[in-house]
């Protein structure tokens, strides 16, 4: 939310935004926008190409489906996050 308790479209995640390797299918960080950055900022629409959806009147034309839901990913617009498995084991001295 912004300062006028509005949301805020600077602070999502962006399908625009995303590298090129993350728009494939199967890829970790693909996403398909779920909501509106421009227009009806913050309204539900049904991906890439909905902007008619997103228009703040009919036919107004100022719409944008491009908002995604947060997941992880390799790039710095999706959370993320690496698992490290690595430990090590003491030898005791068996003297």
């Amino acid at each position: 939310m912004d300062s006028d308790g509005q949301p805020d479209p600077e602070t999502v995640t962006r399908f625009s935004r995303l590298p090129a390797s993350t728009k494939v299918p199967g890829v970790p960080g693909t996403c398909t926008p779920e909501a509106c950055v421009s227009g009806r900022i913050g309204e539900a629409c049904e991906g890439v190409g909905d902007d008619v959806a997103c228009d703040s009147a009919p036919g107004a034309g100022d719409g944008y489906c491009d908002a995604c839901p947060i997941t992880g990913g390799e790039s710095t617009e999706n959370e993320m996050f690496l698992i490290l498995g690595s430990y090590y084991l003491l030898e005791e001295d068996s003297e």
